[in-house]
């Protein structure tokens, strides 16, 4: 509907996407070049990054940011000749751009997508429940049934409310979670953390409830901060950020398969090893679930 594409480019090919790896060189200099901690320095003998990194997550985006809207934007361009901000005014006064008319209309176009149907209490998605009978119920009421898939989007970053398609009237319907205490502000994978947290104090098939669910976000979110403010194991600390960051690793690429990687074939005995043009090998994907086990089982441990 935005007409968006998403390429997965192979890894070890900065030239495919030089204007990125542009970016991001300007960036490392200009903003984290002067920082304790910064990566680009090649002395490992004598200078550890890791272990002397000093910014959060969170103040890393805050000086891009700044940096951006500050610096970047009113500085000249080499090509543009003029600064990016003039540039923009420049074009949107002959081309004028539409706003989003709202934040919930950008999470009913880019959402991650879900079929569910509605029972007679809402709807139920990751163990969580989203009512609301004044939409619902006269829904159902003109659609007739319980036997329908309905099209719901929701963002993935906050689970306090869903996106409903009523593809009859062509109209997006908010049904919000009825706990927002477990879900408002809430990633998805907070959420399954949390889950998998209250399931490890329970005894075996027993339902993970509410007031579980509150008691492993408080805990998840101690941990975490605990993690992030002492001087802990790397990856430790890493899946604290992680988990306050939202769980993200890279951008999404649902539905799209992954780019084939031709394999080298053998050389002649009697000649020379052909020129291969073979794209590296992509990284092994990430296992979240495992991921998730593996922070739930460290954060789970009783504190010594």
């Amino acid at each position: 509907m935005l007409d968006i594409g998403i390429v997965n480019l192979p890894v070890k090919m900065p030239w495919l996407k030089g204007a990125i790896e542009r970016v991001f060189q300007t960036i490392g200099v200009q903003v984290f070049s002067h920082e304790e901690g910064t990566t680009l320095s090649r002395t490992l003998d004598l200078y550890d990054p890791v272990a002397r990194a000093r910014l959060s997550l969170e103040e890393v985006r805050q000086r891009i940011l700044k940096w951006i809207v500050d610096d970047y934007h009113h500085h000249v361009h080499d090509t543009l000749r003029c600064t990016p901000y003039e540039r923009w005014r420049e074009l949107t006064e002959l081309y004028p751009v539409r706003p989003v008319p709202d934040f919930d209309h950008i999470v009913r176009l880019t959402g991650e997508t879900f079929f569910r149907r509605i029972s007679n209490i809402g709807i139920q998605y990751e163990g969580l429940l989203y009512a609301d009978r004044g939409k619902l119920e006269p829904l159902l009421a003109r659609r007739g049934g319980l036997e329908k898939d309905w099209e719901i989007r929701y963002d993935p970053y906050d689970l306090g409310e869903i996106w409903l398609l009523d593809d009859d009237r062509g109209e997006w319907l908010m049904i919000p979670c009825v706990d927002q205490s477990v879900s408002r502000g809430i990633s998805k994978y907070q959420h399954k953390i949390h889950r998998a947290l209250a399931r490890r104090s329970l005894p075996k098939d027993a339902p993970v409830t509410i007031a579980d669910l509150e008691a492993s976000r408080a805990l998840a979110e101690q941990t975490a901060d605990e993690l992030q403010t002492t001087k802990s194991k790397v990856r430790s600390a890493v899946r604290a950020a992680r988990y306050e960051a939202d769980g993200s690793y890279f951008t999404p690429l649902e539905g799209q398969p992954p780019m084939p990687v031709r394999e080298p074939q053998a050389p002649a005995v009697d000649k020379a090893p052909p020129k291969q043009d073979v794209a590296p090998t992509p990284p092994p994907a990430i296992d979240l679930d495992a991921d998730i086990a593996a922070l739930v089982a460290q954060w789970s441990e009783p504190k010594r």
